[in-house]
């Protein structure tokens, strides 16, 4: 079986495993992006259409009809769409409250507290800014 054989079945091993989205309010937007965008991301040749093939084969219920409903030529486009429709305000300030709130716990490895802020911060900031969020946390800790 050649690399490039084990690379496609890896994928669709990984594609199966991505849970759905159907646009419940419980559901977190942004876990479901991280996977599709971790799916897809080692893959340089992929396509905005490609990508949104693979978004729409996991978008269930009214998210899967809010899909069919538009027309996203890029994957910004849907990205900006998906955020507007799907993302709770609420979900947002208690994720930022918990990036505010997380300390390092005394028996905690440094690297697990690290991976964990870095995760809240790419919750929190959606827009690209990382840097400012951990600097803003490292401020409010200091």
């Amino acid at each position: 079986m050649s690399s490039n054989e084990l690379l496609t079945l890896s994928r669709k091993a990984r594609f199966n495993d991505l849970p759905s989205f159907s646009g419940q309010p419980s559901e977190d937007i942004e876990q479901f992006l991280k996977r599709i965008k971790n799916l897809t991301k080692t893959d340089t040749d992929i396509t905005d259409a490609q990508r949104l093939e693979i978004v729409r084969g996991k978008l269930s219920q009214s998210a899967g009809t809010w899909f069919d409903d538009q027309e996203f030529t890029t994957w910004f486009q849907f990205e900006t769409f998906f955020r507007g429709r799907y993302s709770s305000t609420m979900k947002s300030q208690t994720k930022f409250s918990e990036l505010l709130q997380r300390k390092q716990q005394p028996d905690e490895p440094m690297a697990t507290y690290f991976d964990d802020m870095v995760s809240l911060c790419r919750e929190v900031d959606t827009d690209g800014r990382l840097l400012e969020t951990i600097y803003l946390c490292l401020q409010e800790q200091g």
